[in-house]
């Protein structure tokens, strides 16, 4: 069976759904950095957009290196959620370029800028999906990023000719 930092897939869907149904952590209780990280991860796909961008925050700032990269990876994906697509950028930005060793979430964070810098014609956007496509081959957002049309840079789509 797959697991994902120790945590089998069946566990982790189970805690998912457990963990959705709550509106906080265990009340006075300590949790492990883990299972904040997925908690986070299903507040995200409940819909509790605030309460779950102020966690992020305070835990961004007081996690280890290692989780840092997917509290931004977790915050980008909620600011996209959100259309706060210049904050979503902004984070998916900084794992690509401060947590690069973090190979488990460069994948999706490279993806995400790509697509993001494409829809203001900036030219970086190609140059971050080739290396996601060539770092990453058989990876589910590589294989979505070879497959996307491809948008970046000045000359990706002709600008109309202005009209006197």
């Amino acid at each position: 069976m797959r697991s994902m930092n120790g945590i089998s897939l069946i566990g982790l869907g189970m805690l998912i759904v457990a963990a959705t149904s709550f509106s906080a952590p265990p009340p006075g209780g300590s949790v492990s950095p883990e299972f904040q990280a997925l908690y986070q991860r299903a507040l995200l796909t409940g819909g509790t957009n605030e309460t779950i961008r102020k966690q992020l925050d305070v835990a961004i700032g007081k996690g280890t290196s290692e989780m840092i990269g997917q509290l931004y990876l977790m915050r980008g994906n909620l600011s996209l959620k959100a259309g706060d697509e210049e904050a979503a950028l902004s984070d998916f930005l900084k794992v690509t370029t401060l947590f690069q060793k973090n190979k488990a979430i460069q994948p999706e964070a490279l993806y995400h800028a790509a697509t993001l810098l494409d829809t203001v014609r900036d030219s970086r956007g190609a140059d971050l999906r080739k290396s996601l496509i060539r770092d990453y081959p058989g990876n589910e957002f590589a294989l979505k990023a070879a497959a996307a049309p491809k948008l970046s840079g000045p000359s990706a789509a002709p600008v109309p000719a202005k009209k006197p």
